[in-house]
């Protein structure tokens, strides 16, 4: 890394320990800022392979490469000890089990938020809708995703959070996504496979702070078995629907937008779709359509 940071252009690091596998890297010391462009491969190891499962049937990607930050000290920071400078653009964690050990069944836990964006950037991307891109981010003690700064849009897809590798309970202590102080971040998305499997959290499946951050859109995730709302809109719980209000100056996530009301269920095929109606703002009804078992709220 230090000698990626030295270097011009795109870095790659790869690995190719001898031996079956799993290697663990025990990490001693905080490892450096990454403060040049660099991609780090723990794939490249002879053996990994990539996850070919969606969200729904859990993950069988091969992991042959631990960073173990145990003995790294309290002040090791970021993913697996390593943090990320201000870079304006392209940031892509995917592939990772972040939280668990090799096999993605067993929770390892990290403290705090495990994987945290701050100011700035664009093109951010948590996971994503092509086969082996999404992350196993479970067993950690904060919420998982933390995003903070408006200037900061965040894609958040097809991520199994509070889940093991085989949909088993391995829950996060907190929300399973918080956003904070973000406009126009997406989690999950209309992709097929970008959804992200949200479950077993201690808190919401998404949080959204309560400052009236607009924009952020929560599509075809599947959240259940979390230990508050699905999604949560600020710190009021449950927000009751106020018809036809204006949303002007409202503090809260997405202008405490209201929920859907929804028409009778209708099956085609073996799928069952309703359509439904929110109530914006005087005069103005939008129509939206879901599948079961999803959750779209956006504004």
């Amino acid at each position: 890394m230090t000698a990626a940071n030295s270097s011009l252009g795109l870095d790659t690091i790869t690995f190719n320990i001898e031996g079956e596998g799993p290697h663990s890297v025990a990490l001693t010391s905080e490892l450096p800022t990454i403060t040049a462009p660099v991609v780090i491969d723990g794939y490249a190891q002879p053996g990994a392979s990539a996850n070919s499962n969606t969200p729904a049937q859990g993950t069988n990607a091969v992991i042959l490469i631990d960073l173990n930050g145990s003995s790294a000290g309290p002040s090791a920071n970021g993913l697996v000890g390593i943090n990320v400078g201000d870079f304006p653009t392209n940031h892509v964690v995917e592939g990772n089990y972040i939280g668990t050990d090799v096999t993605g069944s067993v929770a390892l836990g990290n403290g705090s938020h495990r994987v945290e964006i701050f100011c700035c950037g664009t093109n951010i991307s948590i996971g994503g809708s092509s086969a082996g891109t999404g992350n196993v981010i479970s067993g950690n003690s904060g919420s998982v995703i933390f995003v903070g700064d408006s200037s900061v849009a965040v894609n958040i897809q097809s991520n199994l959070i509070g889940t093991g590798s085989g949909m088993t309970n391995l829950g996060n202590v907190a929300h399973g996504v918080y956003v904070l102080e973000s406009d126009d971040s997406s989690i999950g998305g209309t992709a097929n496979g970008a959804g992200n499997a949200i479950s077993f959290n201690g808190g919401a499946g998404v949080a959204l702070d309560l400052f009236g951050h607009t924009g952020n859109a929560i599509l075809s995730n599947s959240m259940f078995f979390n230990g508050d709302l699905g999604i949560y809109l600020g710190d009021d719980r449950p927000t009751p629907n106020d018809p036809e209000d204006a949303d002007t100056g409202v503090s809260g996530g997405n202008k405490l937008q209201n929920s859907r009301t929804s028409s009778t269920p209708r099956s085609y095929l073996a799928e069952t779709w309703r359509s439904s109606t929110r109530s914006i703002r005087p005069r103005e009804t939008r129509a939206t359509r879901s599948e079961s078992n999803s959750s779209a709220r956006t504004l």
